[in-house]
């Protein structure tokens, strides 16, 4: 008996080093069809979002895979990345194909709202052994990648494919094609401006210390004492007068897993608070990190401004795991006529 469940034990084994990804559905498509208003002014910082946009994906193919047998998670790129430019979460930059304004895509594994992350052309061991098409979105950022902006140029049309299996096992390309983004321009509005954000004072914001006790007393994602309201000033030039505008929350860092709004700390070692991030909120709702429709005013003016406000957050109930220190986070607001 001893022998037989041996020998068993073994030929599973075999068979899983045989295994290849399987698949549910058909391969889907992101098609961004752009007519974006782009700002020329050469004062703009390279790595500035230019213009961003959200679309529907529809259902697209889904996998289980396997993490141990080294299946891999493959995108691939017809544009080449931009050399010495990032851009946001300080993750690569694609070619457009138009001097001085590059790409990104969102990946379609880590991504779900409020908390999209940048898909980089490379292949890598799958993060996930299943995968599913609850998020049915990708967005693209348009991004300055030099000083000055080619404004006779044309986009060379660039697609970023998305595909996962074993490529011994799973040899056809097809086969492992998850999705595909297409990025054409309908047509470019350059304006020698556009509209200006800034804060309502200095862009540094400090936080009232607050005691540990105190924080600990009230519930996670509660309004505390510290609590401070930000007010930012949108100033627009005449052409823009009008126009409807949007404004988003670009965390710089990245999203917390804890939830809507928050921010992790960015500081490390002895002098850094443990468990204790930033919460973002417009109108006492946590702020959805990335959504560049969610936040507008339907015809913008002159001038305008918006508030929103930062405050403590706790990530957990077990005083032991929450620790007194400094906390640091940043947020870039970025805004965007349509």
């Amino acid at each position: 008996m001893r022998k037989i469940l041996l020998f068993l034990s073994l030929l599973c084994c075999c068979s899983e080093v045989i295994a290849k990804c399987d698949y549910s559905g058909s391969a889907g498509q992101a098609n961004f069809n752009l007519s974006p208003k782009i700002a020329t002014d050469p004062t703009i910082p390279v790595g500035t979002v230019l213009y961003t946009k959200k679309v529907g994906t529809g259902h697209y193919k889904t996998f289980e895979c396997s993490k141990i047998m080294g299946d891999q998670y493959i995108i691939t790129s017809t544009a080449p990345e931009v050399t010495g430019v990032t851009g946001i979460m300080g993750k690569p930059v694609y070619e457009t194909g138009i001097d001085g304004i590059g790409f990104q895509f969102s990946d379609i594994l880590s991504s779900k709202n409020g908390s999209i992350k940048p898909a980089i052309a490379e292949s890598t061991i799958v993060p996930i052994n299943d995968s599913n098409d609850d998020y049915k979105f990708m967005t693209v950022w348009l991004i300055k990648t030099k000083p000055v902006i080619d404004t006779s140029g044309t986009s060379t049309n660039p697609v970023f494919k998305f595909s996962a299996g074993n490529l011994n096992t799973n040899p056809r390309a097809s086969d492992r094609l998850l999705i595909t983004a297409y990025l054409k321009f309908k047509s470019i509005s350059y304006k020698d401006t556009s509209c200006d954000i800034s804060v309502s004072g200095p862009s540094q914001i400090t936080l009232n210390k607050i005691e540990k006790n105190t924080l600990m007393s009230i519930a996670r994602g509660g309004t505390t004492p510290s609590q401070k309201t930000i007010t930012m000033n949108v100033s627009c030039p005449t052409g823009s007068i009008g126009n409807k505008l949007y404004y988003w929350f670009n965390p710089v860092t990245g999203t917390s897993p804890a939830g809507d709004g928050i921010i992790d700390n960015m500081l490390t070692g002895s002098e850094a608070a443990s468990n204790v991030g930033i919460i973002f909120k417009k109108d006492n709702t946590p702020i959805t990190f990335y959504d560049a429709e969610a936040y507008s005013f339907s015809k913008a003016k002159a001038s305008q401004s918006f508030n929103f406000t930062a405050d403590y957050y706790r990530m957990s109930d077990n005083s032991a795991e929450v620790t007194s220190g400094h906390v640091k986070a940043m947020l870039e607001v970025v805004v965007q006529e349509e």
